[in-house]
């Protein structure tokens, strides 16, 4: 009760609030948007009083493509297509025509730290489309 009082006085609905601590009681991660915190320190540090760990979370800063390519040895042509970027939106973001969006920079940054696994997810969801 606790927990989902915490949520409720921070922005959350009674609803979402009672279905993350549903969640929290399967050990899920939750993620949920609190709209009307005012002393993130204070919530985090009630979360873990409580039990539960609490994070911010905030955007991936844009992700320098023409470094991570070189770096990886690959073309813009191999890169686009090993992890499936349309060639002219990755001119684009390299060129700084168009922004990275939030999920395209998160992906960048999966690529940079592990582009084994995004090749083995790859693999597994090409194997199984077949």
């Amino acid at each position: 009760m606790d927990v989902a009082r915490l949520l409720t006085d921070n922005g959350l609905t009674l609803r979402k609030a009672h279905d993350a601590v549903n969640r929290l009681t399967k050990v899920e991660i939750v993620p949920v948007e609190l709209p009307a915190v005012s002393d993130l320190a204070g919530l985090l540090a009630s979360l873990e009083s409580m039990g539960v760990h609490g994070s911010r979370r905030s955007e991936p800063p844009p992700v320098d493509i023409p470094a991570l390519r070189e770096r990886m040895g690959l073309t813009q042509r191999e890169f686009a297509t090993r992890f499936g970027f349309e060639l002219g939106n990755l001119r684009n973001w390299e060129q700084e025509r168009s922004p990275q969006d939030t999920a395209t920079r998160l992906f960048l940054h999966v690529i940079a730290r592990h582009p084994e696994v995004v090749d083995e997810v790859v693999d597994k969801v090409a194997t199984a489309a077949e």
